[in-house]
């Protein structure tokens, strides 16, 4: 989910029809590392690059199954990143006609990913008791709140029908 999550505003901010701005597109990807490190901690100490996983089992600092399931965990969620941005990002079929320009299929894959990663990281950081007390809620939820705005996002589907 983590992984996924990055993968996908990575491709959603780099592809040549997004025309983001570098400091934009850099300022949103950095806010989602840091949301998905926030939720992510206390799961798998953050695990979503397997360079760095991959130097973690050569310092001893996991077992080579640990590291054989974060790094298949790592890719799986980038290839599915990856084809929710190409989904995202292809000629829409879903277009909903009866929406007066408003929800299309592509909104709504958007709105649907971004919500579930804000759900995620509400759920690992203010709600986990394990995170009890945290001082660094706010900052997760309001990094992805960031990237989410970056890729054309409200992270509320029934308020972006009427986009």
């Amino acid at each position: 989910m983590r992984t996924l999550t990055l993968t996908l505003v990575v491709a959603l901010l780099s592809r040549p029809a997004a025309a983001t701005a570098p400091i934009t597109a850099a300022l949103a990807i950095a806010a989602v590392l840091l949301a998905m490190i926030y939720a992510g901690a206390r799961i798998s100490g953050a695990h979503y690059n397997p360079a760095v996983t991959f130097s973690l089992l050569l310092l001893g600092r996991t077992s080579p199954f640990q590291s054989l399931v974060y790094m298949g965990s790592q890719l799986a969620g980038a290839i599915g990143g990856a084809y929710l941005a190409k989904a995202i990002s292809s000629p829409d079929p879903l277009a909903d006609p009866f929406l007066h320009g408003g929800m299309t299929g592509k909104l709504a894959l958007v709105e649907i990913s971004f919500s579930f990663a804000l759900v995620f990281v509400i759920l690992h950081t203010v709600l986990a008791r394990t995170q009890q007390p945290n001082s660094f809620a706010g900052a997760a939820i309001c990094a992805t709140l960031a990237a989410a705005v970056a890729v054309g996002t409200v992270m509320n589907p029934a308020g972006s029908t009427g986009l």
